[in-house]
């Protein structure tokens, strides 16, 4: 759980694109200081203020190439329980640090559950990391719930949670609707996976806020018209996040498609955001 007051804050990644809502791109590294670190760094006892609420899930079922951030694979049988553990620690962090003045009398502005993949969770899991929020924290009427995840997760019981649950906005990584791209970065779902939860997402009124992509060449923009076109995806949604493919050496990607000019046009709208009408 990482908690960040929503002002003043520092840029400490210079050039990278911001969310309204959190930093981003998530951090590399556990924080292993824990109250030590935070006490050395925030006054935990003074009155509350404004602040936001990430609450990052480190599982995946599967790792796309080339992702640099921290991820353990999560199996969907799950027999060591490693979810439901997870959660009930999340669960007691969150009512811990509530206890503090700081937190216990501010006011949560925006809430993100990301990962890893946030939408991982069972539906019973989610419901519970929701309603222990709420109950540990006073938080604004009108605050920002962004759920980050996976086509692949949203069955029709966890479409039908987040719809009617304090969620109010939903970041999808959809990364491409071509399915060629899909197989470069190794993502977990297919082009019509995406496709489908959008769509019932919108037959119930809910429309994702933030759908995010993933540029591998200077076409990026040309591919994203033609992937949307042939899902024949209706209504409005926003192309909220592009992200350039990462490339290291000796990654599986590597060479697998070329790269991006550091100066051409995929680059220059790496921060782009884009409203879709079909």
């Amino acid at each position: 759980m990482t908690m960040l007051e929503t002002a003043p804050l520092s840029d400490p990644y210079p050039n990278k694109c911001y969310l309204p809502f959190i930093l981003y791109p998530p951090g590399m590294h556990r924080v292993t200081g824990g109250v030590e670190w935070l006490e050395g760094h925030v006054d935990l006892q003074r009155a509350g203020s404004d602040f936001v609420l990430y609450l990052g899930v480190p599982f995946c079922r599967t790792r796309c190439k080339s992702c640099p951030y921290f991820a353990s694979l999560l199996s969907e049988n799950d027999t060591r329980g490693r979810e439901e553990r997870y959660v009930d620690a999340l669960i007691a962090d969150l009512r811990h640090w509530a206890r503090y003045r700081r937190f216990g009398t501010g006011l949560v502005r925006t809430i993100f559950i990301g990962g890893g993949t946030g939408s991982i969770l069972k539906t019973a899991n989610l419901r519970r990391l929701v309603d222990a929020v709420y109950s540990s924290f006073q938080v604004a009427d009108d605050a920002e719930f962004t759920l980050e995840g996976n086509a692949r997760d949203f069955d029709e019981e966890k479409i039908d949670y987040v719809v009617r649950s304090q969620i109010n906005r939903l970041s999808l990584g959809v990364q491409s609707f071509q399915p060629e791209i899909l197989g470069v970065i190794g993502s977990p779902h297919a082009a019509q996976d995406s496709a489908r939860v959008i769509r019932e997402f919108q037959a119930r009124g809910f429309t994702p806020h933030d759908i995010w992509a993933v540029w591998v060449d200077v076409n990026a923009w040309r591919t994203w018209d033609d992937g949307i076109e042939s899902s024949r995806l209706n209504g409005r949604f926003t192309v909220g996040s592009t992200i350039g493919l990462t490339r290291r050496g000796g990654d599986p990607v590597e060479g697998a498609h070329p790269r991006v000019p550091p100066t051409g046009p995929g680059r220059r709208r790496t921060c782009a955001r884009m409203t879709v009408h079909t």
